[in-house]
């Protein structure tokens, strides 16, 4: 397990472990709260409202006064923990948890609590894609409350871009947006869009997300979808664009990048599922017979272990052609982990082979073919949005990889959530690529949001991983 694996693990673990043993004695599994739960009606408006508030010491004394307040919901149906998620109160949040309030789907999402969300979302698979009092299904109320490991939830069926109140209602994206927190905006939208939702899904009276994302203001957000595809020409209702409402709100980033769109490249995939590993036309077979699980049983194990893989597929080479529920082919699993033998074992079958792959196995003859031949490739990701310059580091830290990318016009500080090459460079102390990526005019302070929601630069990333090495070459080379 990489440093940056094992940092996620305890940061999840830990911060997760004490919320879902309160979870877990509390009631069992089933509907949420009502509105009538938790005392008289003048009380439960208090309460309701310190928990809309963030008044974590008022909530717990008002607890500790009338413990049936912990079911206590709106008028809408929404619950005190739901309220308390929607506002980012994350200690309000746990004060309930300690009280056991009673467990949905949508608390369990947002909490989250994904043991609970898989045994509710199988014994209801229809409340998936429900619409809910939260303001959407239960994507969507995951998304609001900043939780980006949403595929448990498309693990079971549910659809990250699923809007059941149609142009009265919103999609999961449009919730991330809605996030409280900066990074968090990030995270679940990058989360979502990369893994099967679309940048302009329609939202409610004609808005789009970037709309949404001009009306906050937020330039990282507003050039993410631009990126993605998310078309700056579209009118609201009313007949507004989102540049239109970036203007009237006075938000200058957001207006600089809308009056041109057409200045931010869009993501590439020409050559992405093309071709093979010798060049000619991938055949892609019929999987329509292999359920989801059975392609799931490829896709997952690709990441690292070869032999789960050989019985997953079996005798049917076909099935190297499996997707994720996330979109993601089980060559791109193994891919974006470097894992050059599982790679080698599936190309062997026909599988396409992406200039990403081709970084990540060391094919850089492949690699450089492919964007003589498909220039726009630069801009190519990988699954999750993976950046094509990550590859270098992923690959091993090939600097002549790097080499090739650059000088085929791909940025020096091409990101993901903020998180440059020279982030994973310094998490793996691979300090010729490092050093090469400063060279070429990487910037040494980038600030990343991969690997954390308040962010990382370089140096951070260097002296949580124990680098010492790197850590001493980026101080030298003038990182703070």
């Amino acid at each position: 397990m990489s440093s940056s694996t094992r940092r996620d693990f305890l940061r999840t673990g830990l911060a997760t472990g004490a919320v879902l043993l309160a979870v877990r004695r509390g009631a069992a599994a089933g509907p949420g709260p009502r509105s009538g739960a938790g005392g008289d009606a003048e009380r439960r408006a208090r309460f309701l409202a310190a928990v809309v508030a963030g008044r974590e010491a008022e909530v717990a004394a008002l607890l500790d006064e009338e413990p049936a307040l912990v079911d206590a919901a709106d008028d809408a149906g929404r619950s005190a923990l739901v309220l308390a998620y929607l506002g980012g109160h994350e200690p309000v949040a746990a004060a309930l948890l300690a009280h056991g309030p009673a467990i949905g789907l949508i608390e369990a999402a947002m909490i989250p609590d994904w043991e609970r969300v898989v045994a509710l979302g199988q014994a209801e698979p229809a409340a998936l894609d429900a619409w809910h009092p939260v303001g959407g299904t239960s994507v969507y109320a995951a998304a609001r409350a900043s939780r980006d490991d949403m595929y448990h939830l498309q693990d079971l069926g549910a659809d990250p871009d699923a809007n059941p109140r149609g142009r009265f209602g919103v999609t999961p994206a449009f919730g991330a947006i809605e996030c409280g927190h900066a990074g968090d905006a990030l995270r679940c939208l990058v989360a979502l869009l990369s893994n099967g939702a679309h940048a302009n899904s329609p939202q409610r009276e004609g808005d789009t997300l970037l709309h949404a994302a001009a009306r906050r203001g937020d330039p990282v957000l507003v050039r993410y979808l631009l990126r993605r595809g998310a078309d700056a020409a579209v009118r609201d209702a009313r007949g507004r664009t989102a540049l239109d409402q970036a203007e009237a709100l006075g938000r200058p980033e957001a207006v600089a990048l809308l009056r041109q769109p057409e200045s931010v490249p869009r993501d590439d995939t020409s050559v992405r599922y093309a071709f093979d590993a010798s060049g000619g036309a991938v055949v892609w077979p019929d999987l329509s017979d292999v359920p989801q699980k059975e392609q799931s049983a490829v896709t997952g194990p690709s990441h690292k272990d070869l032999e789960k893989v050989r019985a997953a597929v079996g005798g049917e080479p076909r099935r190297s052609f499996s997707r994720s529920t996330q979109n993601e082919l089980a060559i791109e699993a193994c891919g974006h982990m470097g894992n050059r033998e599982i790679m080698r074992y599936h190309l062997d079958h026909g599988v396409p082979q992406s200039v990403c792959t081709s970084i990540s196995l060391g094919d850089l003859a492949r690699a450089r073919a492919l964007l003589a031949s498909h220039p726009t490739a630069i801009h190519e990701r990988g699954p999750h949005d993976f950046a094509l310059l990550w590859y270098a580091a992923i690959g091993g830290g090939s600097v002549e990889a790097a080499e090739l990318l650059l000088d085929a016009g791909v940025e020096v500080d091409q990101e993901s959530q903020g998180t440059t090459t020279l982030h994973w460079a310094a998490d793996r102390g691979q300090l010729d690529l490092a050093r090469f990526l400063v060279e070429r005019g990487a910037n040494v302070d980038a600030l990343g949001y991969k690997f954390d929601r308040n962010g990382h630069r370089p140096l951070q990333l260097a002296l949580e991983s124990g680098q010492d090495d790197m850590v001493k070459l980026l101080e030298d080379l003038g990182a703070s």
